[in-house]
């Protein structure tokens, strides 16, 4: 499969992340205390596992998410597909890490 290949199949698919070009189907949710329903961002992890947060506690324990989220965004205007979980609509950011180790943290 091509890159534009799975450019496409992303965006048709907005739920899933691409990792290393492989396109990934399955996504799963965390458990408690990170599946809650009032959160207001999905962290997906290297091996699809979405936690559910809010970005308040993310900003008061990490100074790289209270940046980002300081930083004024188009997407805050109207979020493209490929930021957004399908799902929940929720603003969506992929990781490098797998669920065990943001379980963790």
């Amino acid at each position: 499969m091509s890159v534009s290949s799975v450019d496409m199949a992303a965006s048709e698919h907005d739920q899933r992340c691409i990792t290393n070009h492989v396109y990934i189907a399955e996504v799963s949710t965390a458990p408690a205390p990170f599946n809650k329903p009032n959160a207001d961002m999905v962290l997906r992890s290297s091996d699809n596992v979405d936690f559910r947060l809010p970005k308040q506690i993310l900003a008061l324990t990490s100074d790289f998410f209270e940046l980002m989220f300081s930083v004024p965004q188009a997407a805050q205007l109207r979020p493209a597909a490929s930021e957004t979980d399908r799902a929940t609509g929720l603003p969506l950011v992929c990781v490098e890490e797998d669920a065990d180790v943001l379980h963790n943290l």
